[in-house]
Parts: C-alpha cells; structure tokens; sequence
C-alpha cells in the first residue's frame, strides 16, 4: 500500500471499522495479514500521533507547586469542596490523580510497537475505543522499581482531548478526597518522583503521593524524545 494511502486509511482509523481493532474485520488487507499491526496503515498513524505531541524539553510548570512548605504556597485544590481521585499502585508507590484528568481506566490490551521508538519508558501504542494512545512505563518515568505482576493491571488514560497519554498500573481506585486530607510531601526515595507530588493524600489509613497531572504529562511526552 503506497504511503498516501495509508495515510488516508490512518486518518479516518480504518482499524477501528473495517479492521481487528474494534472494526467488522472487512478490510481487504486481511486476507493477506493476520492483524492490523501488520499494516503499515498503523505505522504510520503511530508516526502521525507522535509528531503532534510536544518535542522539546522544556519543563513544564507545575499547575500547584508541590507542597506547603516547599517555596511557601500551598498544594492544596483552591477549592476547599471535597474531590475525587483515582488511586492506584506503581512500583511500590502509592499514587493518586484527580480524576477530572482521568480520562479513562480500562482493561488490558496490547501494546503495539512502534518502529525505532520504542524504549523502556515509551512502550508503544494501544487502542482505546478506536484511538491510538501513547502508553509509558510510569516506573521507569518516576524512577521507581519494576511494577510486581501478583494483581491485573488496568490502563489508565490521562489528559484531555488534545493531549492524553496512557500507562498501566495496579489496584485502580475511585476515592473521594477532602482538602484537611492534603498534607507535605516527605523526602521520596525517587528524586523524579518528588518533583512530581504535589501533596500526600491520607485515605484508607493510607498515604497516596497526589500527582500533578500536567507535570506527569509533560514528562511522559518527553520520554518519546
């Protein structure tokens, strides 16, 4: 298949109805390929993904700073109105996201590499509901050990429309939070991971380190340089 072609085939995500991929397995390319990551339609939808997302290395602000005490402001929600977060496990850590920036958690699926980009923190792409999303190893991102395989893991998806990202994690939860519950960061034993916390969440007798949502993405996109 010429590159125009697939390009076009990319833009309208033919993997998603006429391809294996969420699709009626109608595309005539099947007869001759077993799955849609044989086609280098998916190859160059991969290369259309990456060439939208940020490539400098800029670091970004964070939304709040870390925590109180660290430069003298607060990171506290500016609300004092309860919030939720989803809470979940990588590396041995505790971590937490609000969920407004949560775009979506789900089941496992494969990852699909891409040619020459992949590396231990990009991963590759995988298909949720038809988009290709870019899906990180947040251990290696946050400097943390290797994730244990004793639980399933889920995929959680965070961003927006415009800028998403994706990585896996275990023991996903939905929990309500309240400002009271915010407290300083402790010194972690990943410096990457520090400068991500933006304060320590007690739920559950637990302490979650509560993520920038922003910062984390922007770390995430650059691990594709």
């Amino acid at each position: 298949m010429k590159r125009e072609q697939a390009r076009a085939r990319a833009e309208r995500r033919c993997w998603s109805t006429e391809g294996v991929l969420g699709g009626d397995h109608s595309c005539p390319e099947l007869v001759e390929r077993a799955h849609c990551r044989e086609c280098n339609v998916l190859v160059v939808a991969a290369h259309l993904l990456l060439s939208r997302l940020p490539s400098d290395d800029t670091e970004a602000e964070p939304t709040v700073s870390v925590a109180a005490g660290r430069g003298g402001q607060s990171g506290a929600p500016d609300s004092a109105q309860p919030f939720s977060v989803i809470t979940f496990d990588v590396g041995g850590a505790s971590l937490a996201l609000e969920t407004r920036r949560v775009v979506e958690v789900a089941t496992m699926r494969p990852v699909c590499r891409v040619p020459h980009r992949a590396s231990a923190a990009f991963l590759g792409l995988v298909n949720v509901q038809g988009r290709l999303e870019p899906c990180f190893s947040l251990a290696v991102v946050l400097g943390l050990p290797a994730s244990d395989a004793e639980t399933e893991q889920r995929l959680v998806v965070v961003g927006d429309e415009s800028r998403r990202c994706a990585f896996y994690a275990h023991r996903v939860a939905l929990r309500e939070a309240d400002h009271a519950l915010l407290g300083e960061p402790p010194a972690t034993v990943s410096a990457a991971l520090d400068t991500h916390v933006r304060a320590i969440i007690r739920l559950a007798e637990r302490p979650w380190s509560w993520l920038d949502a922003d910062r984390l993405l922007a770390s995430l996109e650059r691990a594709l340089t």
